[in-house]
């Protein structure tokens, strides 16, 4: 359940615009915030959702998912914590949605 197959994308291809609609009609898990809620009152603010990386290069918050035409895509992934930590770095308390464009 961790991967969008380039399969399940292409049965919805037609009905998803960009690469948030496939995630929120496949897989609207990996939406939701995950971890703590940070106890520091000057963090807790912050955003600690999965941050989104294209292709290996870290683009944001979940809104950089809209500017990745559903035509594009081939592959879109969940990371943990953990293995987007260990993957990208430091930040990643949320974890990652990792999209492969063709």
């Amino acid at each position: 359940a961790n991967v969008i197959s380039s399969d399940e994308i292409d049965a919805i291809r037609a009905e998803a615009t960009d690469a948030y609609a496939i995630v929120q009609r496949l897989r609207p898990q990996y939406f939701r915030v995950r971890g703590m809620v940070e106890a520091d009152p000057a963090r807790r603010n912050e955003y600690h959702g999965p941050k989104v990386v294209v292709d290996g290069t870290p683009r944001g918050d979940l809104d950089a998912l809209k500017q990745v035409s559903a035509a594009a895509v081939k592959e879109i992934r969940y990371l943990s914590a953990s293995e987007a930590t260990t993957a990208y770095g430091t930040g990643y308390d949320g974890g990652a949605i990792v999209v492969v464009t063709r």
